[in-house]
């Protein structure tokens, strides 16, 4: 029989179907085929009305529901029994439509999940007088919810996992030993699974009197960001053992970062030379928050005279700057992770690390690094490199 064919009749007369009936078998079979029963609730006499498929929904036999609000809300989650009266009840007093999705606990002790929609209907004069609505099982929807979230997760934590060991592998494992002087660094990733960074901090010696030291911040956050990291701290290297000179350096890392930038990527950059015979520290930066330098009780920020960051075509030539480096000097470098928090000031970052470096100060210069990323971190939205540099005899 087609589509447009009527039934027959035994002695082959067409049966003639109340238009009713046809509409009561297409509702049923969308109900049916979307796991779907009806409710009603009755406002004045507060009794709510289930259709056996709705029954099922909450696990109980044809004819069993009691018909009242109280024991629909003995059936749900207790962990979502408030949020669902809540949900109900504004819908009703504000007259509009109701979508919500909640647990429910079969009698067997099961656990599923449904979704909830409802109609506020009306009387002549305005007046809610009723809901009507429907319960649909979203077991499915939820288990493949979970499942793309478990998906995802798995994906960020496998990204995550190679950034950090990016960022393990270019962490220099130990520091040059330098006559005089005492290094300390320290990398910490981002509490954040998506905000692992492009933060760097290096140290090596260039020959035998002097060592460079620099530290970097890729704009941006993940893979792409960490490879940018990579590559630029490679290319620092390469770049000092041709010229060490700290303008020199950073003009080139500029020339080199322009040939692999990625959109509106840009990268903040502090070089030193350490002259372990003069006993200073030539600085040129591009962009970076400036060195904290410790002299005695005392410590203030370097003024730097700082070009823009590597991408940004500066105005002008910058100058290179010299600190002298008596015993006792320490000089912090450091990337902005460690200064920067979420809707304070810069200012008060930059304050409270010279406060805790001041009072972190010791001849060891890992007990140092340690208590001043102690006192200054505070959620670790960011990145955050920490390099010390500190001259400890003639």
């Amino acid at each position: 029989m087609t589509a447009n064919e009527m039934p027959s009749s035994a002695s082959g007369e067409p049966v003639h179907l109340r238009r009713p009936t046809l509409d009561d078998e297409r509702l049923r079979l969308a109900l049916e085929a979307g796991a779907m029963g009806t409710w009603a609730w009755d406002v004045a006499s507060a009794k709510v009305t289930w259709d056996t498929a709705m029954e099922a929904r909450y696990g109980l036999a044809p004819g069993t529901f009691p018909g009242t609000f109280d024991a629909f809300l003995r059936l749900v989650h207790p962990n979502d029994v408030d949020a669902a009266r809540r949900r109900i009840e504004s819908a009703l007093r504000a007259g509009e439509d109701l979508r919500y999705e909640h647990r429910v606990v079969w009698p067997n002790g099961e656990v599923h999940w449904l979704e909830g929609r409802g109609r506020v209907v009306h009387d002549a004069d305005g007046t809610p007088v009723a809901m009507v609505g429907i319960g649909m099982d979203i077991d499915q929807r939820k288990a493949s919810e979970a499942a793309i979230a478990e998906a995802v997760r798995l994906r960020t934590e496998h990204a995550r996992s190679a950034i950090q060991v990016l960022q393990e592998t270019l962490v220099p494992a130990d520091f040059p030993d330098v006559r005089g002087y005492r290094l300390a660094g320290r990398y910490m990733a981002a509490e954040s699974e998506h905000n692992i960074g492009g933060d760097w901090y290096d140290a090596f010696a260039v020959d035998e009197r002097r060592v460079l030291v620099s530290v970097g911040d890729v704009s941006g956050h993940g893979v792409l960001a960490a490879r940018t990291m990579a590559k630029m701290r490679h290319a620092a290297r390469a770049f000092a053992c041709e010229d060490p000179d700290p303008a020199s350096v950073v003009t080139r890392l500029d020339n080199f970062f322009r040939h692999l930038r990625r959109g509106d990527e840009i990268v903040t950059v502090l070089v030193g030379l350490l002259d372990t015979e003069r006993h200073t520290l030539e600085l040129f930066s591009a962009g970076h928050v400036p060195p904290l330098v410790l002299r005695d009780d005392s410590s203030a920020f370097l003024d730097l005279d700082v070009r823009p960051p590597l991408g940004v075509v500066p105005e002008r030539a910058a100058r290179t700057s010299e600190v002298a480096l008596g015993v006792g000097t320490t000089v912090l470098l450091y990337t902005d992770g460690l200064v920067e928090r979420r809707g304070e000031p810069l200012d008060d970052g930059m304050e409270r690390l010279a406060r805790s470096a001041r009072a972190a100060l010791s001849d060891d210069v890992v007990t140092t690094r340690d208590a001043v990323i102690a006192s200054c971190i505070g959620s670790r939205e960011d990145d955050l490199c920490l390099l010390i540099l500190a001259r400890t005899g003639a």
